[in-house]
C-alpha cells in the first residue's frame, strides 16, 4: 500500500506495458492458430518482447533515479523534513547547527537515494492518522474536496496559501466519460472481436482507445477501494483523471464520426 500510494504514477506504466504486450502478441490472436505461426516468427515475437519490456524497466528506473539525483543536487540550504535524513547528510547542508560526528563519513549519493526511499516507504506504511484534507476513494471522481499544499499566516489575521482544487467540471465530465466508455464497450467492443461484425478500421481503432483509457482508469482507481487502507488524497486519484479525460475525447471522436455516417 505504501509503494502504490506514493508511487501512483507506477499504474500509468503498468498500462503503457499492457499495452506494449498486446500489441507484441497480436499476430497471436490473428485467425491463424499459433502453432500454425512458424516457430522463427513466435521466437522474433518473443524476443521483441523480452528486449523492449527490458528497456522499458531500464528507462523507468533510470529516470527514477535521475530525479532523486536532481534532488539532491539542488537541495543545499537546510529546510523542512530535513531530519528525515542522517546527520551525515544534514552536515553537509548550508545553514546546519548539525555537525559530522567523529569517524562518520558524508554518504554518497547512491546511499542518500536508498536512504530516502526506505524512509519514505517507511513513513507511509505507518500513516493511519485522519487528515483534515485526506480523503476517500468514493469521493474523488466527484471532487468536491480539495487540498492545502501550504499555508503562511500574516498579519491582521491573513493568510496565504497553496490550495490544489481541480476544475470540477473536468472531473464530472469523467464520470460521465467512464459510464460512456462502459456501455460503448458492452454494446459494441464483444461484439465486434467476437463475432466479427464488419466495421470500418478507424471506428475499430476508436473503440480500441476508448476500451484502453477505460481500463487505465480502473487499473489506477479500482485498487484504492479494495486493497489501500491508509490515508490518501486526492492527487492519488490523478493518473486516472487524465485517461477518463483522453477517454472522453474518443467518446467524442467516435460519436461525431458515427453522426457524419
Amino acid at each position: 500500500c505504501a509503494f502504490s500510494t506514493k508511487h501512483t504514477g507506477l499504474g500509468v506504466v503498468g498500462t503503457v506495458g499492457t499495452i506494449h504486450l498486446i500489441k507484441t502478441f497480436q499476430p497471436l490472436f490473428s485467425p491463424f492458430k499459433v502453432n500454425q505461426i512458424p516457430q522463427k516468427i513466435q521466437n522474433i515475437l518473443t524476443g521483441k518482447m523480452f528486449f523492449s519490456g527490458i528497456l522499458m524497466v531500464f528507462l523507468v528506473v533510470v529516470i527514477y533515479i535521475l530525479t532523486f539525483v536532481i534532488h539532491f543536487q539542488v537541495i543545499k540550504y537546510t529546510g523542512v523534513d530535513e531530519d528525515s535524513m542522517p546527520d551525515s547528510y544534514r552536515s553537509t547542508l548550508l545553514g546546519t547547527s548539525v555537525k559530522l560526528q567523529a569517524g562518520e563519513t558524508v554518504p554518497s549519493l547512491w546511499e542518500q537515494i536508498v536512504h530516502i526511499n526506505k524512509h519514505m516507504l517507511k513513513v507511509n506504511d505507518a500513516t493511519s492518522f485522519k487528515h483534515h484534507h485526506s480523503s476517500t476513494w468514493y469521493e474523488w471522481p466527484f471532487h468536491y474536496k480539495g487540498l492545502v499544499y501550504w499555508w503562511d499566516n500574516l498579519p491582521n489575521k491573513t493568510h496565504r496559501c497553496v490550495y490544489l482544487f481541480g476544475n470540477p467540471l473536468i472531473y464530472w465530465i469523467v464520470i460521465i466519460s467512464v459510464l460512456l466508455s462502459f456501455y460503448l464497450l458492452d454494446k459494441k467492443f464483444w461484439v465486434i472481436f467476437f463475432e466479427k461484425i464488419n466495421i470500418s478500421n478507424e471506428m475499430k481503432r476508436n473503440l480500441i482507445a476508448i476500451s484502453i483509457c477505460f481500463y487505465a482508469w480502473a487499473v489506477n482507481y479500482i485498487p484504492y477501494s479494495l486493497f489501500v487502507k491508509r490515508t490518501c488524497f486526492v492527487y492519488h486519484y490523478h493518473p486516472s483523471l487524465y485517461f477518463g479525460i483522453l477517454g472522453f475525447a474518443s467518446i467524442l471522436d467516435y460519436i461525431t464520426k458515427s453522426c457524419s455516417r
